[in-house]
């Protein structure tokens, strides 16, 4: 079983998860240029803050190996205690840390537009007026929407 998924800030892609069953180790080179291979990947149509993707994570349920392609002091994978948040994750990023560094909002600022197809009208406006809360700087937020009314969305 392989899963990976990406790392995303501003609906932009950074980084790459790749899990792995229990029994396979982390330190094995084939595992390794696997998930590194996916750094390479990427669509061209899929935005990301710079290619390949700086971030790379490991994980097999007993470890987490961590790469920063960016991290002056190691150019190899670290072994982290715990699984890192994207919020820490994204301000390791010089590119990503260099656009947010004066003004906070300007994270949410780059979200690209929401498009209301497919979406009912209260989900979009709920989602439409999150977002511009997040814009103008707003700290906390409460969306209210019954039961299977989209709020994962």
């Amino acid at each position: 079983m392989r899963l990976t998924i990406c790392y995303c800030s501003t609906v932009r892609l950074w980084g790459i998860i790749e899990a792995k069953r229990a029994d396979i180790k982390l330190n094995d080179p084939e595992v390794i240029a696997q998930a590194e291979s996916y750094t390479h990947l990427m669509l061209p149509n899929r935005p990301c803050w710079e290619r390949p993707l700086p971030v790379v994570l490991l994980a097999n349920g007993q470890q987490i190996f961590y790469k920063n392609a960016h991290d002056p002091y190691n150019s190899g994978f670290v072994v982290k205690p715990r699984f890192p948040r994207p919020y820490d994750l994204q301000r390791q990023i010089p590119v990503i840390r260099d656009v947010i560094a004066n003004n906070p909002q300007q994270e949410f600022a780059l979200l690209p537009p929401l498009l209301p197809k497919g979406l009912r009208d209260c989900q979009y406006q709920a989602i439409s007026a999150y977002e511009d809360s997040l814009r103008s700087g707003e700290k906390r937020a409460l969306i209210v929407l019954a039961t299977g009314a989209g709020k994962t969305f």
